[in-house]
This record gives C-alpha cells, sequence and structure tokens, in this order.
C-alpha cells in the first residue's frame, strides 16, 4: 500500500512540475505610452508588425527578449507563435521588405533600460523582476 501511493505521489508532482516551471510575464512601457492596459489581440498585432502607432500618434517601438522561458511564454501566450516561428515571420518580413522586427534585447534589465529610455517602448520582463523606471500595462 506504502509503495502504491508512492507512485501516486510521483505522478502528482510530476504532472505539476511544468507549472512550477511556467515563466510569468509582465508587459511594460515607457512613461509617454497613452495606453494603460492592452488586449492579447492588440498585444499581437504590436509585436507582428501591424499596429505601428498608439492612440494619439505616436510611434509604438516593441522589444522582445532573445529567448528563455518569458520570450517563450510571451510568445505562446500573446504572438501565438513558438520563438522559431516568430524568427520565421520576422525573416520574411525583412526579406519581402514589410516590417522591421523588435528590438532585440538579451535580459530583463536590458528591457528595463531601453523601454524606459525609448518613448513609445514596450517590452516584457519576468514577474519576478520589479519593473523600476516603467509602467506596467494591464493585458485584458
Amino acid at each position: 500500500m506504502n509503495q502504491r501511493k508512492i507512485i501516486v505521489t510521483l505522478v502528482a508532482l510530476l504532472m505539476l512540475a511544468p507549472l512550477a516551471v511556467q515563466a510569468g510575464v509582465v508587459v511594460i512601457a515607457n512613461d509617454s505610452v497613452p495606453a494603460t492596459s492592452l488586449s492579447a489581440g492588440d498585444l499581437q498585432s504590436i509585436f507582428l508588425g501591424r499596429q505601428s502607432s498608439w492612440s494619439d500618434g505616436s510611434a509604438i517601438s516593441p522589444a522582445v527578449l532573445g529567448g528563455g522561458p518569458v520570450a517563450e511564454e510571451f510568445l505562446k501566450t500573446y504572438v501565438k507563435k513558438s520563438p522559431s516561428q516568430f524568427q520565421a515571420f520576422w525573416k520574411k518580413a525583412l526579406f519581402t521588405g514589410t516590417g522591421t522586427p523588435p528590438e532585440e534585447v538579451g535580459s530583463d534589465a536590458a528591457m528595463l533600460e531601453y523601454v524606459a529610455a525609448t518613448a513609445g517602448a514596450i517590452g516584457f520582463i519576468s514577474d519576478a523582476t520589479a519593473a523600476d523606471g516603467v509602467e506596467v500595462l494591464t493585458v485584458e
């Protein structure tokens, strides 16, 4: 009987393990951005280059993390693409001259620096990182 409990417990833990490593994402923007919230569809449009200006007409400057679980989670959840699909999308857009990919940064710290210093910038960081110097946007 004890052996059965151990097996059931191990199976339950293995099923929960992916939830424990799932990255939390916070969407951030420069203080100049007029929005305080965006829909998931808005984020997809921004990061796929379909929306290039904010409601006040100012330019949007999106930025993405170059890799890792936070980038994967953001792309999967909001852009509806895997990292390789996202890269292929932007390679095609560059090749055909139909768009310019978002700025790519290497860390949450670099993302915070870019977004804080760039008017109209939007990006994302881990929910474990303090969003100092930027606005946190609500995603509806």
